[in-house]
């Protein structure tokens, strides 16, 4: 039966007897949370799901962190937790089969330079984040002496690396699902994310169109929003600008507009605006974590590049200047190389001499 004390200290004890018949016990600085933590073992024993603090691995520990520290966080915030630990089990399955007691700060660096290398930055911080909350709290605990993920950091993404290239097949299948009618609640994502495909516009751009931004010529951006909603100017003089859209674009559009609650385009059907996490978490559960609103802009301004885009005009589309365009959204593959060396080749010459008397 577990039990809660008060030390000389004024500090709060909670205690249980384990199944090897070993009491165990924690300090806290309520009494609440010593009796929640002794009764949460007894019911863990009870059910079998007990396991001793020398063998508990990171992979348990998470989940019963969340349970019963971060529960009553927004929903959004608790699939961002499940994504991460997908994430985890996905690429740094070593570390969460470690035991805490046994994990060092190395350990957690190279599971964090491993999700580096094949998730996007974001997730990556994310990731940590949660990895770090989970291990401060079982110090605070006193399950663990020091936390080993002091000091890791999230390892610098390539500065020449504006985004992931979406191969041609993955896009063409990206492109025929978002041109499938959607339902109620994903219309407005999908269409969002169309138009930022085909155009290679921003997605804070995107999400900032009003109606009164499509004209007879095109959309006009004059505005972005945050990631709180808050509508602020472009960064730059280019960044505003008018982006010409094709006829397919344009008929969304309109069915945007009139269909409008707000005056906003891109609306959920409450009315209130796309914020940021919902098209990527619909890009997310599509294509598994491998594609990010932006790779759509990466890809679109690289693949005009390939096809021979006037540059400058590329750059008025999408409100970056040429060297932006040739040194953060390109890529060099090897068919590109192979073009270089054909065009490179020697042809015959045709030499014509002048004629005419001495």
């Amino acid at each position: 039966m577990s039990t809660v004390y008060k030390t000389p200290q004024g500090r709060w004890r909670g205690q249980y007897t384990d199944p090897d018949g070993r009491r165990r016990s924690k300090t806290f600085r309520t009494r609440a949370d010593a009796k929640r933590w002794a009764d949460s073992m007894e019911r863990s024993i009870d059910d079998g799901r007990w396991v001793s603090p020398e063998d508990l691995t990171l992979a348990d520990w998470i989940p019963e962190f969340l349970a019963a520290y971060r529960s009553h966080a927004a929903e959004a915030t608790q699939e961002s937790y499940r994504h991460s630990l997908d994430r985890l089990r996905l690429h740094a399955a070593d570390l969460l089969a470690r035991p805490i007691q046994s994990i060092r700060q190395p350990d957690v660096q190279r599971a964090i330079n491993t999700l580096a290398d094949h998730c996007h930055a974001r997730t990556v911080e994310i990731t940590l984040t949660l990895v770090r909350m989970a291990l401060k709290k079982a110090v605070a605990l006193q399950m663990l002496a020091t936390d080993p993920s002091a000091g890791v950091k999230v390892p610098p993404p390539q500065k020449s690396h504006g985004g992931r290239l979406i191969d041609a097949g993955a896009m063409r299948a990206l492109l025929e699902h978002l041109r499938q009618p959607g339902n109620i609640r994903s219309q407005a994502t999908r269409d969002a994310l169309l138009l930022i495909a085909l155009t290679g516009m921003r997605s804070q751009e995107a999400r900032s169109l009003r109606c009164e931004d499509i004209r007879p010529d095109g959309v006009m951006i004059d505005s972005v929003l945050d990631r709180h909603g808050v509508r602020k100017p472009p960064k730059t003089v280019a960044s505003r600008r008018l982006v010409p859209v094709t006829d397919e674009l344009r008929e969304m559009l309109e069915r945007r507009v009139s269909e409008s609650v707000n005056g906003l385009i891109f609306e959920q059907p409450d009315g209130r605006l796309i914020g940021p996490t919902v098209m990527a978490r619909y890009l997310r559960r599509l294509t598994s974590g491998q594609i990010s609103p932006h790779d759509l802009r990466h890809t679109f301004v690289t693949n005009a590049v390939r096809a021979g885009a006037n540059l400058k005009a590329l750059s008025a589309i999408t409100g970056d200047n040429v060297d932006t365009l040739l040194k953060v959204y390109t890529h060099v593959s090897m068919e590109d190389k192979q073009a270089v060396l054909e065009l490179a080749q020697p042809r015959e010459t045709l030499i014509v001499f002048p004629t005419g008397t001495d």
